[in-house]
């Protein structure tokens, strides 16, 4: 029943994919209709079906739908707000869907030729889950100022601040505070070629339990796990260096690497379940990565977007295991290796009056080798769905 389904959705997208010609937009395929001169909307609905839903080794499969609307509304030309909904509903595992919802604002105050440029952003959301994973419940605000100066030519440097909470609202010790500083400069160079170099340090506020702690006793002394929790700061600073280039009028390809180190997580434990899928550390981690793509708009009518990637992942030391018998001496790091490949393909259709209908189809592929054998695994995917832009 399951192949039955996903390969409807499939042959519904192949029909529009594959039908006659519609003349596309030349310079303007991102640009929706404006209903008033200040005011955007999009609507958009994605479904699929994934091999490893959780990310691990017991590989849930399970099918997905995905619905969003969002808003763009612009008072004066500086400013940006946006307003977003977003639900997402899982077939099996129900439990796990879940609302998110975003309203945001950008400020460019700078005009466009000035050599130099200030930005500013901030971004409220808040993520929902059913009553069962209501642990999971978080709220997220993400502030960002940058200033920028254009020195000779294409050369520009830049600095800048960005401050990161989340906040786990039926818990005391998931949420998290960052504090980030950054810098950076591009430049292009022999015609199509462009360089970017990034270098930022920051410094995270969180919980964890000390690895001096014997062991964890919630049976026999009344104790609850969180009672076992210390705060601290986590440090880290990262390096980013990005090389891109157009290979013909229609088709650019990107390469960036990336490094990530912490300075001080030698005594911090956390537990097996907050790094497992929507966990509040599942993407804490320290290493390196290297990723590739190529888009192009060779193929008529179409937008096609292929890469790949390559991560090494250390993650906190790890606590496995009933935490009333397992000494927290026991925890050990967890390192990953994840290789990645994927494949999008957008099909902008012109609908007159300047409305958009865009049908796109996702190919995803993970393998992840691991210390932990709880995530080794493996994971494909497939989704199709159709945004509407007026």
């Amino acid at each position: 029943m399951k192949y039955l389904k996903l390969g409807q959705v499939i042959t519904v997208f192949a029909l529009i994919f594959l039908s006659p010609a519609v003349v596309q937009p030349q310079n303007s395929l991102y640009d929706p209709l404006h209903l008033s001169e200040n005011l955007e909307f999009e609507l958009g609905f994605l479904s699929g079906y994934t091999g490893n839903l959780l990310n691990d080794s017991v590989g849930v499969e399970d099918a997905q739908t995905v619905t969003r609307g969002s808003i763009r509304y612009y008072p004066w030309a500086p400013l940006e707000l946006n307003f977003d909904n977003e639900y997402t509903y899982y077939n099996k595992t129900y439990n796990l869907s879940s609302y998110h919802g975003t309203f945001g604002a950008t400020y460019i105050p700078t005009p466009e030729e000035s050599r130099f440029s200030v930005f500013l952003s901030a971004t409220f959301d808040i993520r929902r889950y059913s009553e069962t994973r209501k642990n999971f419940n978080n709220d997220n605000l993400d502030l960002v100022a940058s200033a920028g100066y254009r020195i000779a030519g294409p050369l520009a440097l830049r600095i800048g601040t960005a401050y990161h909470s989340n906040s786990y609202i039926n818990s005391k010790v998931s949420s998290k505070k960052k504090w980030e500083f950054f810098s950076g400069l591009n430049s292009s160079f022999w015609g199509s070629n462009t360089i970017d170099f990034e270098a930022g340090y920051s410094n995270m506020d969180y919980s964890f339990i000390l690895d001096t702690v014997w062991s964890i006793d919630t049976m026999f002394v009344d104790l609850d796990v969180e009672d076992y929790y210390s705060d601290g700061n986590l440090y880290a600073f990262y390096l980013s260096p990005r090389f891109s280039r157009s290979l013909g009028s229609k088709t650019g390809i990107g390469i960036e690497y990336d490094y990530h180190k912490f300075s001080n997580p030698d005594h911090a434990v956390i537990l097996l379940s907050e790094v497992e899928f929507i966990s509040p550390f599942a993407n804490v981690c320290e290493g390196k990565s290297v990723t590739a793509n190529i888009k192009t708009y060779m193929v008529p009518g179409f937008i096609i977007t292929t890469g790949s990637g390559y991560w090494e992942k250390q993650y906190l030391k790890m606590l496995q295991g009933d935490i009333n018998f397992t000494p927290v001496l026991f925890a050990r790091k967890r390192m990953d290796f994840q290789s990645r490949w994927f494949l999008n393909m957008e099909r902008p259709i012109n609908l007159g009056q300047g409305a958009i209908l865009k049908p796109v189809l996702n190919l995803d592929y993970t393998n992840n080798n691991s210390s932990h054998g709880t995530f080794d695994y493996h994971k494909w995917s497939v989704n199709a769905g159709i945004t509407y832009l007026f």
